[in-house]
């Protein structure tokens, strides 16, 4: 494990958390995190992905990254896109060579963690889900 933002996946590119970079940009502007209030979140975190790097500290932080873990509406509803998901990736200790029913046990451990998310996120994320290539 790099730090706290990522995980290395492999020797080129480590799995990045947009949230870890959002609270190094606002940290770096002074500003709180967490974030105050719902329309306070959404007005950072936007200028956040939108903003050019201003010196090395900001340039470290990878937005293109975080762009592709985040989709939006296509059409603008009001002023600006709405969000419609956000991505995850984590490192786990599936291998190929694992048993069926060794899958079967990190799938449900996936599945009760997902399930304890539900039970304490709000409306819009409660839907979330796990998925694998191993599964």
């Amino acid at each position: 494990m790099a730090d706290g933002a990522s995980l290395v996946r492999n020797a080129e590119k480590p799995v990045t958390c947009f949230m870890e970079g959002f609270k190094k940009y606002q940290e770096i502007h002074g500003h709180s995190f967490p974030v105050n209030s719902k329309p306070e979140f959404w007005t950072q975190f936007k200028k956040f992905l939108r903003k050019q790097p201003k010196n090395e500290t900001e340039d470290k932080l990878d937005r293109n990254d975080y762009r592709n873990q985040l989709g939006w509406t296509d059409t603008p509803k009001g002023v600006e896109q709405e969000l419609l998901f956000a991505t995850i990736s984590v490192k786990t200790p599936l291998i190929d060579t694992m048993s069926g029913s060794e899958r079967l046990l990190h799938y449900e451990g996936w599945k009760t963690f997902l399930e304890n998310h539900a039970a304490k996120a709000p409306a819009g994320a409660k839907n979330s889900f796990v998925a694998n290539e191993s599964w």
